[in-house]
């Protein structure tokens, strides 16, 4: 299984069922040393994302990764440390000043 955080679209449940089929159970987090910025997170020291983390196997990640744009080349996943010590999945932008408009991109 996959811990995955979300701070954005991701934390609404009927976008996830819509997803994934399925709802599932949340959990409060948070991401030290990130700012949201609009659709996106950026490395900000001394700033926090507010959040929360769910569980994936290997085929509902790869679901996110398409919703997210990531083949792409809209958002990247990565690794990261929260707060509570867990490491989960985040995505982010690959470019920041690329402007969004619903799942595509311009810029």
């Amino acid at each position: 299984m996959n811990s995955i955080f979300v701070y954005g679209t991701l934390m609404n449940r009927e976008v996830v069922f819509s997803l994934l089929g399925k709802n599932k159970t949340t959990y409060s987090e948070v991401l030290e040393g990130y700012r949201k910025v609009g659709l996106n997170i950026i490395e900000e020291e001394g700033s926090e994302v507010q959040g929360v983390t769910f569980e994936v196997d290997d085929n509902e990640l790869d679901r996110l990764d398409e919703y997210e744009g990531v083949e792409s080349g809209l958002y990247s996943r990565k690794e990261v440390a929260l707060r509570s010590g867990e490491r989960a999945w985040v995505y982010t932008k690959v470019n920041p000043d690329q402007v969004v408009f619903g799942m595509g991109a311009v810029g």
